[in-house]
């Protein structure tokens, strides 16, 4: 089984160390997370879907994924396996009403965030 572009991102988030950022900063990523967003970047590979960049997030032990599409921005922040945090806006408002048009919700499990994402894009 060949290995993806997301896999070996994912890969070498796993490698991070406390400090990553060099200064001393930077939490390395929970193994937990990296598992959970593995199986969910998997799933959206397996039906065809939008990939997004996937980032560490440096103050705390989670990923962040980021998706741009023509009129829409989706966010989904992994704090930890039961802290999820999915939010979107529209790129094309201006600043004052896309701060006040961006949709976000936190769930407690990856399965209830796949199917909001889902829903989302249908709205498209």
């Amino acid at each position: 089984m060949s290995v993806t572009p997301r896999g070996h991102r994912l890969k070498e988030l796993s490698l991070l160390e406390d400090g990553w950022l060099g200064n001393g900063e930077g939490v390395k990523p929970d193994p937990g997370v990296l598992a959970m967003i593995s199986g969910f970047v998997s799933q959206l590979e397996r039906e065809g879907r939008a990939l997004p960049a996937i980032y560490p997030m440096a103050q705390e032990a989670g990923l962040s994924l980021a998706w741009r599409f023509p009129a829409m921005n989706v966010t989904l922040r992994a704090y930890s396996s039961t802290e999820l945090e999915l939010s979107r806006f529209n790129p094309q408002e201006e600043p004052p009403t896309r701060r006040a048009n961006r949709q976000s919700i936190t769930f407690s499990d990856i399965d209830a965030v796949m199917v909001t994402f889902k829903a989302w894009l249908s709205e498209r």
